[in-house]
């Protein structure tokens, strides 16, 4: 299956299938999970959140797009209710603008409430590893204490 070309001249990016086919996977590598092992969880509403019908949908679209994508712990539901929040409000703050030009929340234009929406959802984006910048950087790897590797790496000194 041939791919084009990128404009760089660089080859676009296997995905896992291509490379499960052709037997170049190499989890360590092209695992597309991001949280740590055993950390991944499914975020489901809190009981504390206060969500309209709307945003629950927003909320679920989200979080099983990232579960299914290997990128959510535990900690992030704050991060996942506040992109929630910012896209009910941009979603709001268009559909006013769409009806009237000059319409507004509170004394905001609605066009500039949805442009800074769009900033602050982009840097949550980017907190998931969801933009293209912070797509192609890998997470750290936390290192883990390994004795043995530990002796090994012991000079002997006479």
């Amino acid at each position: 299956m041939a791919r084009p070309h990128s404009k760089g001249g660089r080859k676009p990016e296997k995905s896992v299938a291509e490379r499960k086919l052709e037997g170049s996977f190499r989890p360590e590598r092209h695992n597309k999970f991001i949280a740590r092992e055993g950390k991944l969880t499914m975020l489901k509403i809190p009981s504390w959140a206060t969500l309209t019908k709307e945003e629950e949908k927003i909320f679920k679209r989200y979080a099983s797009y990232l579960h299914d994508n290997g990128q959510t712990e535990e900690p992030d539901l704050v991060l996942l209710l506040s992109l929630v929040d910012y896209t009910s409000l941009y979603e709001k703050a268009v559909a006013a603008y769409k009806v009237e030009l000059d319409a507004k929340f509170g004394q905001r234009p609605c066009i500039t409430v949805a442009r800074e929406c769009q900033k602050e959802i982009a840097n949550i984006l980017a907190e998931f590893s969801l933009t293209p910048t912070t797509r192609l950087s890998k997470p750290k790897e936390e290192k883990s204490a390994d004795p043995v590797n530990d002796f090994l790496a012991l000079k002997v000194v006479k």
